[in-house]
């Protein structure tokens, strides 16, 4: 056999050891949550080894997302803690917090969250990064709606933020990676009661669409969003043509 097939099979037991099957689901059935449920007030811990619990983050909004530290894909778990970094600045003297939790807890202890939450600088009074129990890690994920398995190079998952209102209810789920800083700001400060513009929400909800439809993937910017708005509505305008005049 050749020498580089041994090696890559002995890498990817090495790997396949190293992510338990303990972070990848709840062990009974678990419903995900909607738009008014009450988000499940689980113990977690955080990246300076306390435990926390959901109902600590009442009073202010709540961006809730999750990754991993030891994802390899630029375009997933390093992506959105990169726009997480950019939504503490946004957000930075606002009642709003942050809170990513690892879907790999066996692995990221507080330590490994500290040093991971550093490199994106992470304050911990504005963004916790959380792990702890497999068990409640897993609950709280798939209440997100967050399918994931392990594979032999590491956990496969869906993304999404869940924006939650002061009173522990769920305001917002946007779905996907495709959402900016700045659509995560926008909800959170809705969940609060402020008045966003009309542009600002439109261009959330074509991204949630957007991602419903064509899965994860790179931001869509304002002017793009907006484009698809008016195809959107130039077939809507067509086919009422069609229906009112037809030939």
């Amino acid at each position: 056999m050749n020498p580089l097939h041994v090696l890559a099979l002995v890498t990817l037991n090495q790997v396949a050891l190293a992510y338990p099957a303990t972070a990848a689901s709840p062990s009974r059935y678990v419903p995900s949550m909607a738009v008014g449920d009450g988000v499940p007030n689980l113990a977690l811990v955080d990246q300076r080894g306390r435990h926390v619990t959901i109902a600590q983050f009442r009073g202010s909004a709540l961006a809730l997302t999750f990754a991993y530290t030891r994802c390899g894909d630029a375009k997933m778990c390093p992506l959105v803690s990169a726009k997480f970094a950019a939504l503490q600045r946004i957000v930075a003297h606002e009642p709003i917090h942050l809170l990513e939790v690892t879907l790999d807890p066996a692995y990221d202890t507080p330590a490994m969250l500290a040093r991971y939450g550093a490199e994106f600088g992470a304050d911990p009074a504005r963004w916790t990064l959380a792990g702890g129990n497999p068990e409640a890690v897993a609950e709280l994920a798939a209440r997100a709606g967050i399918a994931l398995r392990v594979t032999p190079l590491g956990i496969v998952h869906t993304e999404a933020v869940v924006i939650v209102d002061p009173a522990g209810r769920v305001a917002n789920v946007i779905e996907g990676n495709r959402w900016s800083p700045q659509d995560v700001a926008t909800e959170a400060r809705a969940a609060r009661g402020e008045r966003a513009g009309f542009g600002e929400r439109l261009r959330v909800w074509l991204v949630t669409g957007a991602a419903a439809v064509c899965g994860g993937g790179a931001g869509l910017s304002t002017g793009a969003a907006l484009a698809l708005f008016g195809v959107i509505l130039a077939a809507v305008a067509l086919a009422v043509r069609r229906f009112v005049y037809p030939r």
